[in-house]
């Protein structure tokens, strides 16, 4: 009996372990960036900040009548993000869907980051003033909540193997 309880402490404790924090890139006030694409197809934004780089790739603008006066707003899915530190990438995912809102040389971004097996959920943003291509102030960043599954799937598999290790050899001893 202890050894059955021991066994679904186990189980259920692994899965715990296996929950990460948040994913939280932020690079306060960007340093430079730029801004390419058209506002009536796809932006490539790519900010260099504090932190780290963050470039942001929204999929094929549509103009949407959710916006306030004196905006123009556009949604889109599909595009992705990318977080580059010190020279290498540290994270990227892809988008499920975002929205656009321009008003003269501002601009907003918010995208849904789609689930993948490091990321459950989360969001990225980025807030500009651009002239031309060159962005001249604003911020970006990613956030969002992550699950790594491995190590709760790979602890489930072991002890249900050990639990039907064990009913077999009790059933090899019955049987003799």
């Amino acid at each position: 009996m202890r050894r059955v309880v021991l066994l679904a402490v186990l189980a259920l404790s692994l899965p715990m372990a296996a929950l990460a924090s948040s994913i939280d890139f932020s690079t306060g006030h960007f340093v430079s960036g730029t801004i390419s694409g058209k506002f009536t197809s796809t932006i490539d934004v790519t900010v260099v900040g504090d932190l780290s780089a963050i470039s942001i790739n929204t999929g094929k603008l549509s103009v949407s009548p959710l916006c306030h006066s004196g905006s123009t707003c556009y949604t889109f899915s599909g595009g992705g993000v990318t977080v580059v530190s010190g020279g290498s990438t540290v994270f990227q995912d892809s988008f499920t869907g975002g929205l656009v809102d321009k008003t003269g040389q501002e601009v907003a971004i918010a995208a849904t980051l789609a689930p993948n097996s490091m990321v459950a959920t989360g969001s990225a943003s980025a807030d500009f003033h651009f002239t031309g291509g060159t962005l001249s102030r604003g911020e970006a960043g990613v956030q969002g909540s992550s699950i790594i599954p491995e190590p709760a799937t790979l602890g489930l598999l072991g002890t249900g193997l050990i639990a039907l290790v064990g009913i077999a050899r009790r059933k090899l001893k019955v049987g003799t």
